[in-house]
């Protein structure tokens, strides 16, 4: 099994590479998302201007994200880069409207534990060894929801909106998760995690002492970038992987 999963990583890599036009678009998209979302987070609602641009990138941010990932779910080797743009267009209000759902139940399953685990904080406080347990649990279910479990759910629910309606996908809910907890989908995600998440977090993490201020912040700047990078290729060659594992089963 690891051996396959490895090969559908390597091939979507490859064909990524390959294709130059489709990998610049993809950066591009990229990094007018990293800079709307620093924008938002960095902008001050206290003149006129400063909230329209507030509204502008509340409304950019979402939009692009979901552009980007119309982009890898409906990525193929032989794409130029308009033909990309326009077939994650094509999706794109089926990716916006199948994620309500989920974000609801994001929101919701973030507000519970967060609420739980404030419960039990004055307990731990109070140096209450019982309810050390309760909190290791909840990081862990949290760990598990937020960093595997609701992604590849959604990683499948896009891939399954290239060929149905919201509709449709949303009424067979059930043997999509079926699919998507599938030995072959799960370990190709973990194994896709490593690249756009663990190593990116180690890069940023990571702290190297230079003598000179200059040169240190020089590599900073250069683990910043690559750790970005890897986040979206990583994540890229993961759904599209995890796509070659379906269309191999039929």
């Amino acid at each position: 099994m690891m051996k396959i999963v490895l090969k559908d990583m390597t091939e979507t890599a490859r064909g990524l590479w390959s294709n130059r036009r489709a990998l610049l678009l993809f950066f591009a998209t990229y990094v007018a998302l990293l800079a709307t979302l620093a924008l938002f987070i960095m902008t001050r609602e206290a003149t006129v201007k400063e909230v329209l641009i507030t509204l502008a990138t509340l409304v950019a941010t979402p939009a692009l994200f979901f552009l980007l990932q119309g982009m890898c779910v409906s990525f193929a080797e032989d794409d130029g880069a308009f033909e990309l743009l326009r077939r994650a267009m094509k999706i794109f209000w089926r990716l916006i409207l199948a994620s309500l759902p989920l974000i609801i139940v994001w929101v919701a399953l973030y507000l519970l534990l967060g609420k739980i685990e404030a419960r039990l904080a004055p307990r731990v406080a109070r140096g209450a060894a019982q309810a050390q347990w309760p909190l290791v649990i909840i990081s862990t279910v949290r760990l598990l929801v937020f960093g595997l479990v609701l992604p590849l759910l959604s990683i499948h629910l896009w891939l399954a909106l290239l060929r149905a309606d919201v509709r449709s996908v949303l009424r067979d809910i059930a043997p999509l998760m079926s699919r998507a907890f599938a030995p072959r989908s799960v370990l190709t995600y973990v194994c896709g995690l490593v690249l756009f998440g663990v190593v990116p977090y180690l890069l940023i993490a990571s702290r190297t002492p230079f003598e000179r201020a200059w040169l240190e912040l020089t590599v900073l700047g250069a683990r910043l970038v690559l750790a970005f990078a890897l986040m979206l290729v990583g994540w890229v060659v993961t759904v599209g992987a995890i796509r070659r594992g379906m269309s191999a089963q039929g």
